[in-house]
């Protein structure tokens, strides 16, 4: 029986005494993109009622949510992990400032919520991105990790971006973004490697090609992110992940009439995501 095959109700019959190999597996194919997400949602879902003290099982549910754009379920799901695990875990704040960057995303306008009924608003995408940013410096202030690290620069610029589109002075934001990304830089050699090769080999580089980014770097930049796309365990979350970032990062540094050089002039095509204008039109609007 290929993989395909494996519906939620026989996955969820597996027999287990740990979540982890469950989790495992459901967390590859929730990474696969949007012809995965009816079946991850459901095994997920299952998931948590079957292994209800898990905190990792609860937390990639919600990034199942984030990923097909249900705000609102993901909300609920990270007040159920709130209530039952507190809210001092990195990963959990980071799930927040996830949900809370995403809304700041559709109020942007940004390419991937096109399709959203709201009107571009940016003083309700400032308000969400000030919350992402809390979100992501509470995150990193338990262990330092890159991971909350490298949103909290981006956000910082993103939003002097956008303050100086209102007319605002968004400078000082962008010097912290910079002084911020230069720190984290700095650091490197103490990033967590929670996930082993997937840290090393995906996020470390990936994280250092935004900061560079940020610093405005597009060669150093264009050197990490090849890294990663070069890499066997890149998947459809992480491209994207990327995509999405330098999105954000070039628009906010095109406010400082700062213009994205090559690769970054054309993010879709060098991080090979044009199939991401149709898999908008199946991501569920909240």
């Amino acid at each position: 029986m290929s993989e395909n095959a494996l519906s939620v109700e026989v996955f969820l019959k597996v027999p287990s005494p740990s979540y982890h190999p469950l989790l495992a597996y459901a967390k590859d194919r929730n990474r696969r993109g949007p012809d995965q997400y009816e079946w991850s949602r459901g095994a997920l879902q299952g998931l948590v009622n079957r292994f209800p003290y898990s905190k990792e099982v609860l937390q990639e549910y919600v990034l199942a949510l984030l990923e097909q754009g249900d705000a609102v379920d993901a909300e609920a799901a990270l007040k159920q992990l709130q209530l039952k695990f507190g809210d001092r875990n990195e990963e959990s704040l980071c799930r927040w400032g996830r949900l809370f960057k995403d809304e700041g995303d559709k109020f942007a306008g940004l390419p991937w919520y096109l399709k959203d009924k709201r009107n571009r608003d940016l003083n309700k995408s400032i308000t969400f991105y000030e919350r992402a940013l809390k979100s992501y410096e509470a995150a990193y202030r338990i262990r330092e990790g890159h991971y909350p690290g490298i949103n909290v620069a981006a956000l910082l610029l993103i939003l002097g971006g956008m303050l100086t589109e209102t007319g605002a002075d968004g400078k000082g934001r962008r010097d912290e973004s910079r002084r911020f990304a230069t720190d984290l830089l700095g650091t490197r050699e103490k990033w967590p490697l929670d996930y082993g090769d997937e840290d090393r080999d995906l996020w470390h580089p990936a994280t250092a090609g935004e900061a560079y980014l940020v610093l405005e770097k597009s060669e150093d930049a264009a050197r990490e992110y090849g890294t990663v796309l070069k890499s066997p365990k890149l998947n459809w979350h992480a491209r994207q992940s990327m995509y999405r970032q330098v999105v954000r990062v070039c628009g906010a540094l095109k406010s400082f009439r700062v213009d994205a050089e090559a690769p970054f002039d054309e993010p879709a095509k060098f991080f090979q995501v044009d199939q991401l204008k149709d898999d908008a039109a199946k991501t569920k609007s909240p």
